[in-house]
């Protein structure tokens, strides 16, 4: 097994095994501390990952139509809100500040507005609470997810189909370390990432033995 797809995997460990174990101690929209825990992960079997904050905005399908007749020119706020009883055109955003004029403008949670994943080796994003955004009376529907990402923007959105869920817009904050200071991000993890740490180490056991 070479080095990417040991990235890969553990990265499908992570997504499947993370969220339940996370969610015993944290609530649905622990970015932080789920990207903390990742990185730890990561780390624990020499694979290089940073922390990014991130703006998402998490486009339903009608409103991705009317984005690509506008060539993804971003409708304002009040656009958004003429066109939902025509069609349900609907957005959410993750990460934007609370006062943003943009598409969703919604801060991720009432302590820190933003929005942070997991960068791994210059060509992943993992992020393991984008299912906090589900709505499923907008057609939108979720869970931990990775973007394949050699080219990170922090001067234009990059764009991810979500199937019947619509779009995905993103663009990295570079500059923005805000998240350092909070209760999460210096939380001691060290039980969550020994859980998975092990979980880890099961499946390679069992891709060992396979190959």
């Amino acid at each position: 097994m070479n080095r990417t797809e040991r990235v890969d995997r553990i990265a499908r460990v992570l997504l499947q095994h993370a969220r339940p174990i996370i969610l015993e101690s944290y609530a649905p929209n622990c970015c932080i501390a789920s990207t903390a825990i990742a990185l730890s992960v990561f780390r624990c079997f020499g694979i290089h990952a940073v922390p990014a904050s991130v703006e998402m905005a998490l486009v339903n399908r009608p409103l991705a139509a009317r984005l690509l007749e506008r060539s993804n020119d971003f409708p304002t706020r009040e656009e958004v809100v003429a066109w939902e009883p025509i069609d349900g055109s609907w957005a959410m955003g993750l990460g934007f500040p609370p006062d943003s004029r943009a598409i969703g403008g919604a801060p991720t949670d009432s302590h820190w507005p933003g929005h942070l994943v997991t960068y791994v080796e210059k060509r992943l994003l993992l992020d393991l609470t984008l299912g906090q955004a589900t709505r499923p009376d907008r057609g939108m529907t979720y869970g931990p997810s990775v973007f394949p990402l050699t080219t990170f923007s922090a001067t234009r959105y990059l764009s991810y189909e979500a199937g019947d869920s619509g779009i995905i817009l993103l663009r990295w904050k570079p500059d923005d370390r805000s998240y350092e200071p909070t209760p999460d991000w210096r939380r001691d993890h060290g039980p969550i990432v020994k859980r998975l740490v092990k979980i880890v180490h099961k499946e390679v056991a069992t891709w060992t033995s396979a190959t």
